[in-house]
């Protein structure tokens, strides 16, 4: 009879309790389609960087000759004086390229005789009509061993390995040809490295394994490909690597090595981006994946909490008369807590069995820009348990302890009619800061404060959904910002690099040049020196309110934002940058709007003589085109509009991220605020049958009860938006320290008139239904309450 009775009540608060049931299952689903997506990446992953010796640390050098290798190759190789780089010099004398590296490898490992280097080379090479980009690694010894995951490594010269997801994506089956620079390759394997599981080919982040990998061919083959070439050192720790070790004796001592002067940078793989972003990416999805499903769940629990309280106090009438015929608190509670879990456990189940199914999706996601070794997902009791056990634990003993608390009162005070509610402190307070408002208003913004549990779970909910809009508004144009935005702001089409083993090109029409020189410094940090004409057509710079400052280089240097955004710059502001062994002092005039890599702009000649050494104002190393230019003349030719094609892909995913959000947000704010304004009008049912008997309309009762929430929900948000904007702040600062990566979230005015239009909506949306309980309360039953 009992749970017939309870059975009953239930019905009576259905939706409520389907709200409440969609909050559990979403607890469970994010945590476990989340942690098995993940963990099927990370052992294999772990596994692979282990077996195939991942590089402890990597260490970025110059490309020219420092004066005392210029002096060894002069007094060995009768080199004559001058300004030489390392690629030029492996061209012409190959002998003399390994001496010298060999050369720094000693001097590092003398220095530091606990780690070991090995040389890592490779060429980036763009194909199929410049639309498809590869980076052709050289195969390596004793670090970064390439994993072949399926096929065979290559043997002959016309034989290649590339990404499983570049070939997949490119329908390419072994035994297929893959035709690079004019020469047609057999794809015999599938081939990854243990220091590029992100594939970051250059200073934007463009990740797009459709179109572009990362081959494999034989060291012979290596040598006769045509390409840009790049290098720098692996490193390794002969015993256990530990990162704070290295961090003291080696990062933060290497400047005041002067014998190391060759050293721009030196990074340990967890702060790299190509290959230690996953490390983050992989703890960050786990502790997200169980942080987000905790939050979900305490607002269910708590929603929970506040139903099973409000459904036996409603019911109290009978519960009294219930305890005064003798049954027991025990038999009276166990058909609410059945019901409880008769609830709570199948939504569960639901959320573990539809979780576990789309983290293959979360799995392929992560796939589609991580270059990673992956195993079929397989169930895991510690998840079993995570996702159903202790949530179910949680609902099912909290219900306990309100029901019991519930049933403790005597007969007589719960046959009682009305509620009386202990006046709290901040009702209080409240109350007398309203003293001199009319008593609608009074009452309209201070009867919120009389359950201080409700109003916690209402604001919880609010700063929650509030936290995720804001996130989502930042977030705004950050991919247009990173990448499109830059190229959409300059005029040329081609941007090509000179190979400096020929004659420098004869520009033409519609060409102009400009100098890259990557290997700067800053504060022991490398930096990007571009050099272009302050009169220039093809590249101009512009400020970050769309205004021309390029002419200003007349006067000083130009830094990009991310330079702007990592060491807090400013106009105005000297800046002392080093050039090979020579220190340069820079007054900074303008910040370009742009967010690819740290970057200084400086007037062309006047940096042709800092990198010749005074030499010439004339030289420069590349060359920008509003039309075709020949391949055969230039090294490499980069297309704008491929670059702008391939950023438009991941622009695609992160608006589908973004849109995800948007809706997650909407849904549980839809949800939460259902159940608290619904609940709110069984709640105070008593209320608003006095307040009728009293000759208020519908009007008026819907705003006093419903409406004094409104207030509520904007105060909330606004609170909510600092907190935010610290979030982002912290994370843009962690990603500039760890990374050197700059995300340019920004906060705007706007954003909080759009987020707080957001929370209007969804809180009018979620009072609809309660307004019409409101409006259906009839006479007959307002008597009925008034009599009892």
């Amino acid at each position: 009879m009992l749970l017939k009775n309870v059975l009953r009540t239930f019905k009576k608060k259905i939706i409520q309790l389907s709200a409440v049931g969609i909050v559990i299952f979403l607890s469970s689903f994010i945590f476990t389609s989340m942690f098995y997506g993940i963990n099927s990446l990370q052992e294999p992953s772990e596994k692979f960087f282990i077996d195939n010796k991942q590089e402890d640390f990597s260490i970025d050098m110059i490309n020219i000759l420092t004066q005392e290798e210029l002096e060894y190759a002069i007094s060995k190789y009768n080199l004559e004086s001058g300004m030489y780089t390392l690629t030029n010099i492996k061209k012409e004398n190959i002998e003399l390229y390994y001496e010298i590296i060999n050369l720094r490898k000693e001097t590092f490992e003398q220095k530091y005789e606990m780690y070991s280097l090995e040389l890592r080379e490779y060429k980036d090479i763009n194909f199929d009509d410049n639309n498809h980009k590869i980076r052709v690694i050289k195969n390596s010894q004793k670090i970064n061993l390439p994993m072949i995951e399926e096929g065979k490594i290559p043997s002959k010269n016309d034989e290649i390995a590339i990404t499983k997801i570049y070939a997949k994506k490119n329908d390419i089956k072994f035994g297929d040809i893959l035709k690079v620079n004019g020469k047609s390759y057999k794809v015999v394997g599938n081939v990854l490295f243990p220091d590029y599981n992100l594939p970051l080919f250059g200073e934007e982040l463009i990740i797009d394994n459709s179109m572009q990998t990362i081959g494999l061919v034989t060291d012979e083959e290596y040598e006769k490909l045509k390409g840009e070439e790049g290098f720098h050192f692996a490193g390794i720790a002969k015993q256990d690597f530990k990162e704070n070790i290295f961090q003291k004796d080696v990062v933060n001592n290497i400047k005041d090595e002067d014998e190391l002067n060759f050293i721009t940078n030196i990074i340990s793989t967890k702060n790299q981006m190509r290959s230690g972003a996953v490390y983050e990416e992989i703890r960050g999805g786990k502790a997200m994946s169980l942080g987000l499903s905790f939050m979900i769940s305490s607002i269910g629990i708590m929603i929970v909490a506040i139903i099973i309280f409000k459904i036996i106090r409603s019911e109290k009438g009978q519960i009294g008369v219930l305890k005064a015929l003798g049954y027991s608190n025990t038999e009276i509670a166990i058909p609410y807590t059945i019901l409880i879990l008769a609830i709570s456990l199948p939504m569960l189940v639901l959320g573990y069995a539809v979780g576990k199914v789309s983290s293959v999706v979360m799995r392929d996601l992560y796939l589609e820009f991580y270059l990673l070794p992956s195993t079929n997902i397989e169930s895991n009791i510690f998840v079993l348990i995570t996702a159903i056990l202790v949530p179910l634990i949680f609902v099912i003993s909290l219900s306990m302890v309100i029901i019991r608390k519930m049933l403790s009162k005597n007969p007589i005070e719960l046959l009682r009619a009305g509620d009386v509610e202990k006046v709290s402190k901040l009702n209080k307070l409240v109350s007398k800061l309203l003293k001199k408002c009319k008593a609608t208003t009074k009452f309209k913004y201070s009867f919120i404060f009389s359950n201080l549990g409700k109003f916690f779970v209402f604001f919880v909910g609010i700063v929650f959904v509030s936290i995720l809009i804001m996130f989502t508004l930042m977030s705004n144009g950050l991919f247009d910002k990173m990448t499109t935005d830059y190229y959409n702001s300059v005029a040329y089409e081609y941007e090509a690099y000179i190979d400096m083993t020929k004659e420098l090109p004869i520009l033409e029409n519609g060409e102009e040049k400009f100098l890259h020189y990557p290997n700067g410094k800053y504060e022991e940090d490398s930096i990007t020196l571009k050099g272009i004409q302050d009169n220039n057509k093809l590249h101009k710079l512009y400020n970050n309110k769309g205004k021309e400052i390029t002419s200003k280089l007349k006067d000083g240097v130009i830094i990009n934002k991310s330079f702007n955004m990592k060491y807090d710059k400013e106009i105005g502001d000297t800046i002392k940058v080093k050039i090979s062994d020579r220190e340069y002092n820079m007054s900074i005039v303008g910040i370009s709007n742009e967010f690819s890599d740290f970057k200084v702009y400086i007037n062309l000649s006047e940096l042709s003589e800092m990198v010749t050494d005074n030499k010439s104002d004339e030289f420069f190393n590349g060359v920008y085109s509003k039309n075709i230019l020949d391949e055969e003349k230039y090294l490499t030719v980069v297309n704008k509009a491929v670059i702008l094609e391939q950023s438009q892909l991941m622009q695609n995913f992160m608006k589908f991220a973004i849109y995800m959000m948007i809706g997650s947000s909407m849904a549980i704010a839809v949800i939460v605020l259902y159940v608290l304004t619904t609940l709110t009008v069984e709640d105070k049912y008593y209320d608003i049958s006095l307040l009728k008997v009293m000759g208020y309309n519908d009007k008026e009762v819907n705003s006093m009860i419903l409406n004094s929430y409104f207030v509520y929900s904007i105060i909330s948000f606004l609170i909510s938006v600092p907190i935010a904007v610290a979030l982002v702040n912290a994370i843009a600062k962690y990603l500039i320290v760890s990374f050197n990566m700059v995300l340019p979230l920004q906060f705007e005015l706007w954003h909080v008139f759009i987020g707080t239009i957001i929370i209007m909506c969804t809180f009018f949306i979620g009072t609809l239904s309660a307004k019409s309980r409101i409006n259906k309360v009839s006479l007959q039953e307002i008597l009925k309450e008034y009599r009892e």
